[in-house]
C-alpha cells in the first residue's frame, strides 16, 4: 500500500513539475507563456532541427563556455548559438551574416575579425572560425551587459542594436522592464530573447522535452603560431606524422576560417597567424623538442621595423596583423603602387615608435603559451615572438613579456 501511494505521489509530482513554466535562471523578467511557446516550437515543431543543433553543440560548447567565463558571461548565454546558427559554422543568412555567431562583415571587422574578401572569392574569413568569433561575441555581449545591467536587455541589444533598445525604453516612459518596452521593439527581437530562454531550458534538460540527442565529440586543440607562410601539407608533415590524413581532416574542422578548396590547393597560411591544431600525441612531442626557452629580451628600437613580404600577403592582412593603417604602410614605403605588394620586398613599418610601447607588458599565467597570449590580447604573434626573443611557444609563469600595441 505504501509503495502504491509513493508511486502515485511521485507520478503526480513529476507531472506537476513538468507542467510548471520552465524558467531560465539567467534571463529574468520574461513572460513564462512566451518562453513556454518557444519550448514547444523547438521541442516539437522544430524537433529534428533542434536535435541537429544539440548534436553539433558538443563540438563547441566546452570552448564557448570557457571563453564566455573569461568575460564574466554565464555559460547558459552560449546557447544563443543554437538560435543564431543552430551550431552550423558555415551558416550564411540572406543579410550576409556568417558563422556560428552570425556576424556581418563590418561588425566582424570592428571586433578584429579578419575578412579578406567577398564570397566566394575569399581565403580567410574569421567569422567562420568559432574561437575567434566567440571572443568577438563575448566582447560585444560584455559591453552590452555593462551598458544595460541585465541579460535580457543585453541580448535584445545584441539582436537589434543598443540604439533601438534605448528608443524602445524611451517610448515606454523610460522603463527598463522588458514587459514594458518590448512592444516597441521589432517582432524578431521580441521573439529572440524568448527563443534563447527556451533553448537554454531545453539544452539543460533535453529529456524533459522528449529529446535524446547524441553529441559530437569535442576536438581538443592547441593554438599554434605560424613562423613562416605554411601550407596544410607542411603542417600535416610536421604534426601529423603517421596520421596525416586524420590531422588534415581535424585541422579543417577546427579552422573553418580558411577556404578549404583554396587551402587544399596549396595556398599558404600567412606568417604570424594563429591556427588551431588538433591535440594528438605528435604535437606534444614536437613541442617538447623545441629549443629551450630563453628570458625575454628588452626591445631595442632601431628607427624602423622591416617586414619581408611573403607570397599571399597583402596590405589589408599586414594592417590587421600589425594593427596599423594601410595608409601608414604606404606612407612609409612610397615605392608601393596601387596598394599592391610583391613577394620579396621589404617594408618599413616604423613599428618601434608607433606600435611598440616599452611600458606595455603582460605577466604570463600558469599554462600560458604564445598562442593563448596572442588570442587573448589579439596581437601579432610573429611580432610578439621577435620582440621577446622567444624560441618556443611555452611561456614562464610570472614572467613579464613585452606586447605590441
Amino acid at each position: 500500500m505504501k509503495k502504491s501511494l509513493l508511486l502515485i505521489f511521485t507520478s503526480i509530482l513529476s507531472i506537476c513539475l513538468f507542467s510548471l513554466p520552465a524558467k531560465s535562471q539567467v534571463l529574468k523578467g520574461l513572460d513564462p507563456k512566451d518562453v513556454k511557446h518557444f519550448e514547444r516550437v523547438y521541442s516539437v515543431k522544430l524537433k529534428n532541427h533542434t536535435l541537429r543543433g544539440l548534436k553539433r553543440s558538443g563540438r563547441f560548447m566546452p570552448a564557448i563556455e570557457s571563453v564566455f567565463s573569461e568575460y564574466g558571461i554565464p555559460a547558459d548565454i552560449g546557447w544563443i548559438v543554437l538560435v543564431e546558427s543552430n551550431f552550423n559554422e558555415t551558416a550564411r543568412s540572406p543579410a550576409a551574416a556568417c558563422g556560428l555567431f552570425q556576424f556581418i562583415a563590418p561588425t566582424a571587422r570592428g571586433y578584429n575579425l579578419y575578412v579578406d574578401g567577398n564570397w566566394p572569392d575569399w581565403f580567410i574569413d574569421e567569422r567562420l572560425e568559432f574561437y575567434y568569433a566567440c571572443h568577438a561575441s563575448a566582447s560585444f555581449l560584455s559591453e552590452l551587459y555593462s551598458q544595460f545591467g541585465d541579460w535580457v536587455t543585453a541580448l535584445a541589444a545584441y539582436n537589434t542594436g543598443p540604439g533601438n533598445v534605448k528608443k524602445a525604453m524611451k517610448r515606454a516612459g523610460g522603463s527598463r522592464k522588458w514587459l514594458d518596452y518590448r512592444k516597441y521593439l521589432a517582432k524578431e527581437t521580441q521573439e529572440y530573447t524568448n527563443r534563447i530562454a527556451a533553448v537554454i531550458n531545453i539544452a539543460n534538460n533535453p529529456q524533459k522535452f522528449g529529446l535524446d540527442p547524441e553529441y559530437l565529440p569535442y576536438i581538443p586543440f592547441t593554438l599554434y603560431i605560424t613562423r613562416k607562410p605554411t601550407s596544410l601539407n607542411e603542417l600535416a608533415e610536421r604534426f601529423g606524422k603517421a596520421h596525416r590524413e586524420q590531422f588534415k581532416h581535424d585541422f579543417l574542422i577546427l579552422n573553418r576560417q580558411f577556404n578549404e578548396k583554396i587551402l587544399k590547393s596549396g595556398r599558404k597560411i600567412p606568417k604570424g597567424y594563429v591556427a588551431k591544431l588538433p591535440e594528438i600525441s605528435v604535437i606534444a612531442q614536437s613541442s617538447s623538442a623545441d629549443h629551450k626557452q630563453t628570458k625575454p629580451a628588452t626591445p631595442t628600437p632601431q628607427g624602423g621595423y622591416l617586414h619581408l613580404v611573403e607570397e599571399g600577403e597583402d596590405l589589408a592582412m599586414l594592417a590587421f596583423i600589425y594593427r596599423i593603417a594601410q595608409q601608414d604602410i604606404v606612407k612609409n614605403n612610397p615605392f608601393i603602387e596601387n596598394y599592391k605588394l610583391q613577394a620579396g620586398i621589404k617594408l618599413n613599418l616604423n613599428l618601434p615608435e608607433s606600435v611598440v610601447s616599452r611600458g606595455q607588458v603582460v605577466q604570463a599565467k600558469a599554462g600560458d603559451t604564445v598562442g593563448s597570449i596572442v588570442m587573448r590580447l589579439r596581437i601579432n604573434g610573429s611580432h610578439f615572438v621577435k620582440l621577446n626573443n622567444l624560441h618556443n611557444s611555452r611561456l614562464t609563469e610570472g614572467e613579464r613579456y613585452y606586447v605590441p600595441k
